[in-house]
């Protein structure tokens, strides 16, 4: 073994030894199944399809990776899909399928204040556009122009992004390609469901921030309000009460897409400020340092997972990618 990852690390390829003490060995064991859990991620994102439906918003000038790079850093295929194809889907939905999406949508939710009818079956027709796209290029996420939608067709996409990621379809926002593989790494290696925000606030001396974004996955939250696409006005916003407790937070960038930020913290306050988007929770970071997002930013979307794995993120981050 020593031997076998001397001569790969002289190729420049990576690798790790798992040292079993004997056939029971627990921790040894434990080591191993850890190890091939990474090996199966690794195979997961070599075999995903990633739509990307529309382009990248134009003010992601460093989140729009050419996709030759996603394919050949993380390995996901990036499928290109025109805006037309989703509007297209969304004229063909089935009246009954949108009008499962509006009782599943308004039924949960504890109060609804600026949507009206129409805004629940346009937001639900687009989730059934983007459900169509999903089965017809076989994909296993996707990122979205959700802004046209919003000039192109009055609602937004904020309801269909957290429903398809509910149903397993990881859904980034803007066509973030770099964020969406972000949320598919993180889900597929921590098994927990992710979000993708903005930073909104922050706060140097504190070593906290608070994030903000008009969509969240419904299964990550406590409740949750309908309102307003905030930017717009428009369509239809999810305000979420994500509960408190441990999270990590990631970032991936660079040029590359071979530079990692990670943190750590606590969701310590939810928030329902007016002048931010709808769902907001701070955060108080216990590791890493919430001035890097001034000083050396990868990005603006930031990645959260309940729970604390930078270890497990950075472990397979030096030795996978």
């Amino acid at each position: 073994s020593l031997e076998v990852l001397a001569r790969l690390h002289q190729d420049g390829a990576q690798g790790r030894i798992v040292y079993l003490r004997s056939p029971d060995d627990a921790e040894g064991l434990a080591a191993l199944e850890s190890a091939l859990h990474d090996l199966r991620v690794r195979a997961a994102l070599r075999s995903a399809r990633i739509g990307l439906v529309g382009a990248p918003s134009d003010w992601l000038v460093a989140s729009s990776p050419d996709p030759a790079i996603v394919a050949g850093v993380w390995g996901p295929e990036v499928v290109p899909i025109e805006l037309g194809a989703l509007s297209a889907a969304m004229d063909s939905a089935a009246d009954a399928d949108v009008a499962a999406g509006v009782a599943s949508l308004s039924g949960d939710a504890t109060e609804s204040l600026e949507p009206s009818a129409d805004d629940l079956n346009a937001v639900a027709r687009v989730y059934e556009g983007l459900r169509a796209l999903v089965a017809t290029h076989r994909l296993d996420a996707l990122t979205l122009r959700c802004f046209d939608i919003v000039l192109e067709r009055g609602t937004s996409g904020c309801f269909a992004l957290s429903e398809l990621t509910d149903t397993g379809v990881i859904a980034g926002c803007e066509g973030d390609l770099v964020s969406t593989v972000g949320l598919l790494w993180a889900r597929l290696l921590t098994g927990q469901t992710p979000w993708m925000a903005n930073p909104a606030e922050i706060d140097e001396a504190g070593n906290a921030l608070v994030l903000a974004h008009c969509t969240v996955p419904r299964t990550m939250v406590e409740a949750y309000r309908l309102r307003s696409h905030f930017e717009s006005g428009l369509g239809i916003g999810i305000q979420g009460m994500l509960p408190l407790g441990p999270v990590t937070l990631l970032r991936i960038g660079g040029s590359m897409m071979d530079a990692l930020w990670l943190a750590e913290g606590e969701v310590v306050a939810t928030g329902d400020a007016e002048n931010l988007c709808r769902t907001q929770v701070r955060i108080a970071l216990s590791r890493g340092d919430v001035s890097d997002l001034l000083s050396a930013p990868l990005g603006n979307h930031i990645v959260l997972v309940y729970g604390h794995h930078a270890d497990r993120l950075a472990t397979w981050w030096e030795t996978m990618l």
